[in-house]
């Protein structure tokens, strides 16, 4: 089997089996939005949903600001999801 590397977007390994007809995969859809939109990969079971999972930052030093801005960006980008 030979792996695809015509893809723009950084390879995942679960991806990338897919991209390969491996199988099945379970993941966030924006994760995989831009293979959708360029027909490397179909949804197949959309209606569903993910497994809740909890998401935690942790820091050594207590939490700084660019933490802060960081969870602030990612609790914006998660909240459709």
């Amino acid at each position: 089997m030979i792996a695809r590397t015509d893809c723009p977007r950084p390879p995942r390994p679960i991806r990338i089996a897919a991209l390969n007809g491996l199988g099945i995969v379970q993941m966030m859809r924006f994760a995989l939005q831009e293979d959708i939109e360029a027909g490397r990969l179909v949804p197949v079971l959309p209606d569903v949903p993910l497994l809740l999972v909890p998401v935690q930052a942790l820091h050594a030093f207590g939490l700084p600001s660019r933490l802060r801005v960081f969870i602030e960006f990612l609790v914006a980008e998660l909240a459709a999801y």
